[in-house]
Parts: C-alpha cells; structure tokens; sequence
C-alpha cells in the first residue's frame, strides 16, 4: 500500500506505464533468481502478480511463463501442511484455465477441494489463520465460477464467515493473526493486530468479489466486510503514509 498524499502521483509512481515497467523488472529478477520450491504459497502468490502482469499488457511470454509453471507444477496442489496454502497455486490455475479452457488444468486442484469439502474439518481448524482467507477463499469463488456448481460457493462462504468470526475484533476492527494473539499483549500493554494478516484479508475481498455473482446473498456482507476493515486500517496509517507490523501498537516495531 502506497502512502497517502500527492508525492508518489507526482512522482509518476502510479502513472500505468511506470507500474507495468516495475512489474516487469521484479519479475525479471525473479525468473533470474528462482525458487527451489516452485508450487508452496510463496511462488504462487508471486504468479498471482504474473497473471496480473499478463492482463495488464497482454504479453504472450508472460503467459507462457505462467504455463510453464503451472505444467511443472503438473497442476497438483500444493505441498504444504495447511489444506488452505495448498489451495493458492488453484488461483493462477484457474485463470489460465479462463483463458485456455483445458479442463485438464483444474482438475486436481478440483478433487482436492472435494475432498477437503468432504472432510468436514471447521474453518477454524483447517483455516486457523487469517492469512488463509487471501490463499484459498478466491479459489474457492473462481472454482464457482469455472464449474458452475454453487458447493464451492456454499463452502467458501462457510470457511470465510467462520474464521471471520473467530478472529475479527468487532471493537477494534481488525483481524488477530490467530487464536493464539486474542490476550497477546505488548510491552506498552497493547493488543497484537499484525498488519501484514490484515492486509491479507482485506486482499482477499476483491479477489472474491470479482468472482462472486452480485445477486448472491453474501456478496454485500463481503463488501461491508471491506469497508469496515478499509476505516479501521486508515485509522492506524502512520504520517508518512505507511504502516507498522502491529497495527495495535505502532511503537512495537516502529522502523
């Protein structure tokens, strides 16, 4: 998130072609530098910004480069522990499975949501963590959308609600990392609120809705959560425009 007031526009900072010349210059130091583990979260996050990239230009390399990823990754899941971080590859799947419509690319990442659907396991066991609503909720919405079978729709919304109301503060606005920061404390006496999670979730929301039909009940619930969480961060943005680790305490790690 850029810092508030004119200087980054006036810096050309947002202007489109500087943007795109920025996204291609992280993404040629990536590709020379790559991952050793190429499907956990980390690297499928980084495609989510490929697939971003390839939108924005429509560059046919940058979607081969995509494609090359996804067939190395023989289009499994992913292999961590947590069910939801094995879901985030599914996201750069799925949109190249919008554009090409080989059903072939989305079929593992398929049966393993079934079988995670099948399971039973609550959100708050299975997405015990805040981050979980950015790696596996969009997934879950654009899967609705490729198969045209609401389970996914109805299981996204179970998960999402649930670790929402787990870990949302009401009175605070904001999101606990996981259950094991609701009595945290820091030495100044304040709570914990990582802002890196909580950017997480509110990443989450526009990613779902983009897939989301408008008609379905919960679509304004997730553009209240939006809002909501939008105030309460504004509130917590430092004067230079950015913000620190614990959006509770900004004097924690103040640098």
């Amino acid at each position: 998130m850029i810092a508030h007031g004119a200087t980054p526009a006036e810096g050309g900072l947002l202007h489109t072609a500087t943007i795109i010349q920025l996204m291609r210059k992280v993404n040629d130091y990536q590709q020379a530098h790559p991952w050793k583990e190429r499907s956990r979260w980390i690297p499928a996050i980084f495609y989510m910004g490929v697939m971003a990239l390839y939108e924005a230009t429509k560059d046919p390399a940058i979607l081969d480069q995509a494609l090359q990823w996804a067939q190395e990754n023989q289009w499994a899941e992913g292999q961590e522990k947590e069910p939801s971080n094995r879901m985030t590859c599914g996201q750069t799947y799925l949109q190249l499975y919008f554009i090409k419509k080989d059903p072939a690319m989305i079929a593992k990442m398929k049966a393993f949501i079934d079988r995670q659907i099948a399971s039973g396991v609550p959100a708050r066991k299975a997405w015990w963590y805040c981050d979980a609503l950015y790696v596996a909720s969009p997934t879950l919405a654009m899967m609705t959308r490729a198969t045209d079978d609401n389970r996914y729709l109805d299981y996204l919304h179970k998960m999402y609600w649930d670790v929402t109301d787990y870990l949302f503060d009401r009175k605070y606005g904001l999101f606990y990392r996981d259950e094991t920061y609701f009595d945290a404390q820091t030495s100044n006496g304040k709570k914990v609120f990582w802002a890196r999670g909580n950017g997480w979730v509110i990443a989450s929301i526009p990613r779902v809705l983009r897939y989301l039909p408008t008609n379905d009940p919960d679509y304004t619930r997730y553009v209240r959560l939006y809002r909501a969480l939008a105030a309460s961060i504004s509130k917590v943005q430092g004067k230079d425009g950015l913000w620190r680790s614990n959006l509770a305490d900004a004097n924690q790690f103040p640098n």
